[in-house]
């Protein structure tokens, strides 16, 4: 018989329940996002989501907003080197 870790089986099952990862991953997402684009521009996001494999960001500037546009390729990067459970392979700013 082999053991697994606790972790190891925890992950396992995560992975297996898309809507428990989904939850997980938007839970932690402000403090990727805060790691990832910095103070000032989280201050300016008003909520983050993610739907699918898209990650969707509501920001409250417009120059910002056009700003995060150029660096969209850069950012999903970012992203998913702290993401856990997931990959984010769109970003769409609103």
């Amino acid at each position: 018989m082999s053991f697994k870790d606790i972790k190891s089986v925890i992950g396992d099952y995560i992975q297996s329940e898309d809507r428990l990862r989904n939850k997980l991953q938007n839970y932690h997402l402000d403090t990727v996002w805060k790691s990832v684009a910095g103070e000032t521009v989280a201050k300016y996001t008003s909520k983050l989501t993610i739907n699918g494999s898209k990650l969707i960001i509501y920001i409250n500037s417009a120059p910002l907003k056009q700003e995060l546009m150029y660096s969209k390729a850069s950012l999903i990067t970012r992203v998913n080197a702290q993401l856990e459970y997931q990959e984010i392979d769109d970003i769409i700013i609103k």
